[in-house]
């Protein structure tokens, strides 16, 4: 009887870890907010929104992206671009030469790619699948900051808007982006925005555990349990 609980048991796990890999494989919505249990390992940073300074205003790299030396910059203000009314944003991770990747596009100027070489030896050690998406932004109180016709692998996001003054945020799960992806959208700016970090747009990606990943500790759980009453 209790070895026929235990294959029952492990069955419900097998059927649970392939349900939940299904549906996170299918499920590609952004919801409000974050995960309090990711971890990011990649990251770009588009700020200083409304034209003000003068340093770099694109950052690419991994967290924290605050500190010089996990980064690589661009000046895009005041040398040849600035943020439009609607720019193109591309981020890419290139699993093939070890590259994070973005470029910016607007009216006025192309600007060069900025590249971020040797990805996987500088990032924090992953334990599992690069599975989560994190998006985050701030405008001000005189302005707008949109994401729109968003593109991730040829798959549509919907659109998110920051408006007052706060740093919201969205997230992603459900998605293997751990042999690398392609992320574009139009950056949209409205009204007056602020400058530095008071206007700008984070989207990082990395790590968040998925019921699939639960699944297998109580598949785990399941055969661990079963050894210690066969030793009995």
């Amino acid at each position: 009887m209790k070895r026929s609980m235990i294959a029952v048991v492990g069955v419900l796990a097998v059927v649970i870890l392939m349900g939940a890999v299904e549906s996170s494989m299918a499920d590609l919505t952004l919801s409000d907010g974050y995960r309090t249990d990711s971890t990011i390992q990649g990251a770009v940073r588009y700020k200083d929104l409304g034209n003000t300074g003068t340093g770099g205003d694109i950052y690419l790299g991994i967290p924290d992206l605050g500190i010089g030396g996990n980064r690589v910059e661009q000046t895009f203000y005041g040398t040849g671009g600035n943020w439009t009314s609607t720019n193109y944003i591309e981020f890419i991770y290139d699993k093939t030469t070890d590259e994070l990747v973005t470029n910016v596009t607007t009216s006025n100027v192309t600007m060069p790619e900025l590249v971020y070489s040797n990805f996987s030896t500088k990032m924090p050690n992953p334990s599992y699948l690069l599975n989560y998406l994190q998006i985050g932004m701030r405008a001000s109180s005189t302005g707008t900051v949109t994401l729109q016709n968003f593109d991730l692998d040829g798959n549509s996001l919907a659109s998110v808007a920051s408006l007052d003054g706060t740093y919201k945020t969205w997230y992603l799960t459900g998605y293997d982006f751990s042999n690398g992806f392609d992320l574009k959208a139009d950056l949209v700016l409205t009204g007056i925005l602020g400058s530095n970090e008071s206007s700008k747009v984070d989207i990082g990606f990395g790590q968040a555990p998925e019921p699939a990943t639960l699944a297998l500790l109580a598949l785990g759980g399941v055969g661990l349990l079963a050894r210690r009453r066969r030793g009995k």
